[in-house]
C-alpha cells in the first residue's frame, strides 16, 4: 500500500540520518556531580504504571538475567528504585555539604530543561498512572532532543534549585519504596510485569513496524515471588539498627531462608510463574537460577549485614553460610573455590543438598573479600585527621571463634601463639591480633588498644590506641611495614 511505501521510506530516511550523525561532533565533557545528577534525572522518568518499579527500557532486567522475559512483558525492579532514591539523598547530600562554596552548577541545556520540566510536569503528580503517561511524554521528547548529541548550549541551574528537585525525587521515590513492600512479611517485592486491561487506538499514527499505536487506560499488575534481591538494596537505605533487625528476622521466617541448609535462596518458588518470565522458571526448584543458594547474591546479603554491624550475622551466620566453613563431604569441592550455586533443600534429590557447582565465572568472590576485610580491619581503613595527615585505623569485627586455640606453624613466618588471628594485609603485611580474653571484637567496648609495627628495615614502632597516624600510616600503604602485631583487650 501507499502508506507501507512511505514508511518503508521514512525508516530509510531515519537510518541515513544516524549513519551520517553518529558519533560525529565534539565529545561534551562535564563534572562527575553533572554525570550523577544527569543519570538521575533520566532514571526518575522510569516509573513503572503502578510507580513501584523502574521500567526494564534496557531490554534487559539488570542483576537477574535469567528473568530475561520480563523487559517483554513491561517489566520492572524495585531493586533499580531503591537505587534511585539512594542515589538522589547522595546528591542531595553532597549539594548541602557544599551549597556555600558552589553556587549554581552548569548542565547542557537540554538536561537542565528536562530537570525543569520534571519539577512542573512530572513529580507534583501523585497519581501513578498519571504519572507514567507524563514521564512517558518527556521521556519521548528528551530522547528525540539528544538522539544526534548535544548543542553543546549549557545553562546554569542554582544548587538552591537542585536541592528543591532533590527533596522531591526523594519524596516520590520513597513512596515507591513503601509501595513495594508485602503487607503481611515488610519484605521488598522486587520484580512486577503488566498486562494492559483497557487501551484505545490512536486514529492517524502508526508505529515504524506497521503496528498500530495504543493508548493504555488500565493496567493490571502481576508480582513475583520474593527474591534475596530486593532485601540488598533496601538494606542500602535503611539507616535506623531496628529496621535492619525486622528486615532480617523477616526474612529469616520467609520461604527465602533454607531451614534446611541455614542458607539464604535466591529467590522463592516459582512453580506458579509463566514461563515467559525467563530461563529461571525453566529450572528444577533449588537448580541454579531457581530456588538454590546463588552464592553471589547470598555474600551480597551477608555483606550489607556485616556493614550494618549487625552482630548476630558475624557470630552465627557467617559459620553457616561461608564456603570456606562447609564440610568438603558436603559441598563437593574444594572449600578454598567458591561456587556458581549451592544446590538448596528445594531439589528433589537431597543427595545434593548443600553441594556447590560452577555453571560459570562467579561474582561471590569480591562480596566475600569485602566481607573479609570489615571483619580484619574494618570499614574505613585510611583517612585524613584534622592536621590532614595519613591515618589507618585498625577495627577488626572479629568473633571470638576465629582466634586460635593454640599455638599454631605459619609457614615461612614462625609461629602464631594462642587467642590469636593472622592474617596479610596488601598481600605483604603480616598483620597478627592478640586477644588473651578471647572477646569477641565486635562489643563496643572491645578493641585494638595497642600497636607494634615492624619495618622492612627493622624499625620498632610502638603506638598506644588503634591508629597509625602520619609518616607510619604512608609506611603501611607504602607496603614497608612486614609486620603488625596488634593487641585486643577493653578500651577504657
Amino acid at each position: 500500500s501507499k502508506e507501507k511505501t512511505e514508511l518503508i521510506n521514512s525508516r530509510k530516511e531515519y537510518k541515513n540520518k544516524v549513519r551520517t550523525l553518529f558519533g560525529k561532533g565534539q565529545i561534551y565533557n562535564t563534572t562527575l556531580i553533572g554525570k550523577l545528577t544527569t543519570l538521575l534525572a533520566t532514571k526518575v522518568m522510569n516509573l513503572d504504571p503502578f510507580g513501584v518499579g523502574i521500567e526494564m527500557e534496557a531490554d534487559k532486567p539488570n542483576w537477574y538475567d535469567s528473568l530475561n522475559g520480563l523487559p517483554g512483558l513491561i517489566g520492572s525492579s524495585s531493586a533499580e528504585t531503591i537505587e534511585v532514591l539512594r542515589l538522589a539523598r547522595f546528591i542531595e547530600s553532597v549539594l548541602e555539604r557544599h551549597k556555600d562554596k558552589v553556587p549554581c552548577l552548569v548542565f547542557p541545556e537540554e538536561v537542565s530543561d528536562l530537570i525543569s520540566r520534571q519539577m512542573e510536569e512530572l513529580l507534583p503528580v501523585e497519581d501513578t498512572m498519571e504519572y507514567w503517561e507524563v514521564e512517558e511524554s518527556l521521556r519521548s521528547e528528551y530522547r528525540k532532543r539528544v538522539f544526534f548529541g548535544l548543542s553543546g548550549r549549557e545553562k546554569e541551574i542554582r544548587v538552591e534549585k537542585l536541592v528543591a528537585y532533590l527533596k522531591q525525587v526523594i519524596e516520590v521515590f520513597s513512596r515507591a519504596v513503601e509501595r513495594a513492600k508485602d503487607p503481611k512479611s515488610k519484605l521488598i517485592r522486587t520484580y512486577f510485569y503488566y498486562v494492559a486491561e483497557d487501551y484505545e487506538v490512536v486514529e492517524g499514527k502508526v508505529h515504524l513496524s506497521g503496528a498500530p499505536i495504543v493508548r493504555v487506560k488500565r493496567f493490571s499488575q502481576h508480582i513475583l515471588p520474593l527474591f534475596l534481591e530486593g532485601q540488598v538494596h533496601y538494606l542500602r537505605v535503611l539507616e535506623d539498627n531496628n529496621q535492619v533487625k525486622a528486615l532480617y528476622d523477616a526474612v529469616k521466617r520467609s520461604p527465602l531462608f533454607d531451614q534446611e541448609l541455614e542458607m539464604y535462596k535466591v529467590c522463592a518458588s516459582l512453580r506458579n510463574e509463566s514461563l515467559e518470565i525467563g530461563r529461571s522458571a525453566v529450572f528444577t526448584p533449588g537448580w541454579l537460577e531457581n530456588e538454590s543458594i546463588w552464592l553471589h547474591m547470598e555474600y551480597k546479603y551477608l555483606l550489607e549485614l556485616v556493614k550494618k554491624n549487625l552482630d548476630r550475622v558475624i557470630f552465627t551466620d557467617l559459620l553457616k553460610t561461608a564456603v570456606c566453613f562447609q564440610k568438603p563431604s558436603v559441598y563437593g569441592r574444594s572449600i578454598l573455590e567458591n561456587s556458581s550455586f549451592i544446590v538448596s533443600s528445594a531439589f528433589p534429590d537431597e543427595s545434593q543438598w548443600g553441594r556447590g557447582f560452577v555453571a560459570r565465572l562467579t561474582g561471590s568472590t569480591v562480596e566475600w573479600l569485602h566481607i573479609w576485610l570489615i571483619l580484619c580491619v574494618g570499614r574505613d581503613l585510611f583517612f585524613l585527621d584534622s592536621a590532614n595527615r595519613l591515618c589507618f585505623k585498625f577495627s577488626p569485627r572479629l568473633p571470638e571463634w576465629l582466634f586460635t586455640s593454640e599455638t599454631k606453624k605459619i609457614p615461612g613466618r614462625g609461629t602464631l601463639a594462642g587467642n590469636s588471628f593472622a592474617f596479610h594485609l596488601f598481600s605483604k603485611t603480616l598483620v597478627v591480633y592478640h586477644n588473651p580474653e578471647r572477646y569477641n571484637c565486635f562489643l563496643p567496648d572491645v578493641g585494638v588498644v595497642h600497636i607494634t609495627a615492624i619495618t622492612d628495615e627493622d624499625k620498632r614502632i610502638e603506638v598506644k590506641g588503634d591508629t597509625l597516624v602520619g609518616e607510619t600510616a604512608e609506611l603501611l600503604r607504602a607496603g614497608k611495614i612486614k609486620e603488625v602485631s596488634c593487641r585486643i583487650d577493653k578500651r577504657g
